[in-house]
């Protein structure tokens, strides 16, 4: 990992991305080949665990990084509740004076604010976004989104139909944890412990013992992702950007990670050895990438890994980014003519350039100086992220300049240099920006709507009685018959993931929209582009995490017809969104707190011999239900039913409820309807979910 010369060789076209949870990672990575940084700031930032930085440490990151070439991106991606978007403006003011690249988001609501706030201010769309299809992509591109950092599940085949199919930048991660839940969708450590990773502060529940069928393990825990061998092929997918995971890291592990795919992309061996012994958890994964998402990529954080971090492996590191290594390329052009001042003319490649002069040259005694003597001074650039490509002289005969002339004329030149790449240059921002949406009155009490897993769950006293009936694509084409007493209160629902389904879930929307089906429930982004595209109505679900008002008028603004609010929402916050369309909320269910690509059980067992449910059990003993849907994509089940029955009253703003049911029989959701209609208690364990606690 030496480097002799002091000189990084600048990678072509791709981009390493590195975290940075403090200024010795800022470091740590420019220093290692990083061609930009993410980091977040004391709030708003999807890692508030991490040091994160406030005004002055983000002054002086910017400052660091646009003197060394190297971009800053703004990580403000998480979900948002009313009474933060004050604080939020003022956060995003505070980038714009500061000139960051670009700012990173979630949630719809921030997205529309920053581009109300700062129009030219670059947006990237979060893989908390859960984009993994061309039509997700397709609708950020139509919303002004620059670039979308894209699901951590993809395969690169899945990457490559993305990138090079819709005009839009795209991010990869290539590098360190895998969340088991696709990133966006994941609610189990909100729900169980009040710790959202949607806002920012996930617990990491998926890290801790969960057991299948017995059979002991960490069945929620993969390991760490690593692409390092397959940067070629992403490279020629049309991939902007290499994501390395891990602002809540030690500046050590991004010096290796930086360095290793920076090798990687200039063609030098990466040192994986290394990259492996600083943090990972049983080793590494190319699962998802290669389309093998098996048994093979579960692991945990074991003592063999933590004490393959040894004392002289991070001294190692850290000498890696303790001298400054020259990135920027700089043009010298220098004059010395008798009776006439010095001159060094600086020129970076940005155009960017400076002219010192000095005393005159004196008359030399012995050998002149010449072009070899010149380069041989001027190239003593050490100390500066500066290493001198071209020279340039103009020189009269017979002259000399003395050393320390030559070296003051240097040192002020690349000072004054540095000083122009630094300069902050911010980015025209209007805090004067106000939500127009007023609000519509909610009904004296909500129409209660029900999502069904089968249609053999529906009687038909029920069905008469709901104001929509919402069932899985798969279930309405098998069903249409049966169906059609009912068919205009359905509401059809797609993969909620969709992957390399995409094409034949739009077929298959089409094919209902032709036979008179009108209404599609959109929980991701790519289901709004469907739904737009092929004339749907289109209702918002809960899995979109609108959880404030700003998120609700952008959705009305995407054209939905009215919008479920997250149950990650505490009801006195949802009681207060304002939204010209109809609000909603998840009022009963087994609520899925996990999505997931592989699944738990199938890494243990066999397809062939799994029920339509099974379950995993935690470490103290919870039962959670694990359901799978047509072999596609498996759910995780929360513990407890969410249960508001004799709470409905307290739904002030909500125009709809929805009975969310997944594995309940009919006769049970008869009970359970009956319970809703007369507001009854129920005698069972229940959860009131997040709706009387902050997360």
């Amino acid at each position: 990992m030496n480097n002799p010369t002091n000189k990084i060789e600048v990678p072509k076209a791709l981009e390493v991305l590195c975290p940075a949870g403090d200024m010795e990672s800022v470091i740590a990575a420019v220093q290692n080949g990083a061609n930009a940084v993410y980091l977040g700031m004391k709030d708003f930032s999807a890692r508030q665990s991490a040091k994160n930085f406030d005004y002055n440490d983000l002054r002086e990151a910017i400052a660091y990084c646009h003197a060394r070439g190297v971009f800053v991106y703004l990580a403000f991606n998480t979900i948002l509740f009313d009474s933060q978007f004050e604080g939020a403006k003022e956060c995003i003011a505070m980038a714009c004076e500061l000139g960051v690249d670009a700012i990173i988001v979630q949630d719809l609501g921030v997205l529309s604010l920053v581009q109300k706030m700062c129009p030219s201010m670059p947006i990237h769309a979060s893989t908390q976004m859960a984009v993994h299809t061309v039509k997700g992509a397709q609708l950020l591109k139509e919303q002004g989104v620059a670039r979308v950092v894209l699901a951590r599940e993809l395969t690169l085949q899945e990457i490559k139909e993305i990138a090079q199919t819709v005009d839009i930048e795209t991010e990869v991660f290539v590098h360190g944890a895998l969340c088991m839940s696709v990133s966006g969708q994941c609610y189990m450590s909100g729900m169980i412990g009040t710790r959202s990773g949607n806002r920012g502060n996930c617990a990491g529940t998926c890290r801790l013992p969960f057991t299948s069928n017995a059979v002991a393990g960490y069945d929620l825990s993969l390991k760490d992702s690593c692409l390092i061998n397959y940067v070629e092929e992403l490279k020629f997918a049309g991939v902007t950007s290499l994501k390395i995971e891990g602002r809540m890291k030690r500046p050590e592990y991004v010096a290796a990670a930086a360095n290793a795919y920076h090798n990687a992309i200039i063609g030098k061996e990466a040192d994986i050895d290394t990259l492996q012994a600083v943090f990972s958890r049983s080793g590494f994964t190319d699962g998802y990438l290669t389309g093998k998402a098996d048994a093979s990529m579960f692991g945990y954080r074991q003592k063999e890994d933590v004490v393959a971090t040894t004392n002289q492996i991070l001294k190692s590191l850290q000498n890696t980014y303790k001298k400054e290594q020259a990135c920027v390329a700089v043009d010298f052009h220098f004059t010395a003519h008798q009776n006439k001042p010095i001159s060094l003319t600086i020129t970076d490649k940005n155009n960017n350039q400076v002219t010192v002069t000095g005393n005159p040259p004196e008359i030399a005694q012995k050998t002149p100086m010449n072009q070899e003597s010149v380069h041989r001074s001027l190239s003593k650039l050490g100390g500066t992220p500066f290493y001198l490509e071209t020279l340039t002289t103009d020189l009269g005969e017979g002259l000399i300049v003395p050393m320390s002339a030559m070296n003051e004329l240097r040192r002020n030149a690349c000072d004054e240099l540095y000083a122009i790449r630094a300069k902050i240059h911010s980015v025209s921002c209007n805090l004067n920006i106000t939500l127009e949406a007023k609000g519509q009155a909610a009904t004296d009490y909500p129409a209660y709507r029900a999502r069904f897993a089968k249609y053999e769950q529906i009687s038909t006293a029920i069905a008469h009685k709901l104001q929509y009936i919402i069932l899985p694509i798969d279930e309405v084409i098998k069903h249409q018959e049966e169906l059609e007493p009912f068919k205009e209160k359905i509401i059809v629902e797609p993969y909620r993931i969709l992957f390399l389904w995409e094409r034949s879930q739009f077929e298959k929307l089409k094919l209902l929209k032709e036979q008179g089906y009108t209404k599609l429930i959109a929980d991701n982004l790519a289901h709004i582009q469907m739904g737009k595209e092929l004339g749907y109505i289109i209702h918002a679900g809960a899995y979109l995490n609108c959880a404030n008002s700003w998120s609700a008028e952008k959705l009305a603004e995407l054209g939905v017809t009215d919008i479920t609010l997250s149950f990650e929402t505490e009801l006195q916050k949802a009681n207060t969104v304002r939204a010209i369309k109809p609000l909603g909320l998840i009022v009963y269910g087994y609520l899925p707190l996990m999505i997931m690509k592989n699944c738990p059980i199938r890494a243990k067992h066999k397809c062939s011999d799994c029920n339509s449910t099974k379950e995993l059990t935690d470490r103290k003993g919870v039962r959670f239900r694990v359901i799978c849907n047509q072999k596609k994509y498996s759910e995780v089940l929360n513990s407890n039913p969410l249960y508001m029955a004799e709470r409905m009253h307290e739904l002030r703003n909500c125009s709809f409820a929805t009975l969310y049911f997944t594995v309940e029989t009919k006769p049970q959701i008869d009970q359970i309807f009956k319970k809703y209609q007369l507001k009854e208690p129920t005698k069972g364990e229940f959860t009131r979910g997040l709706y009387y606690r902050s997360i």
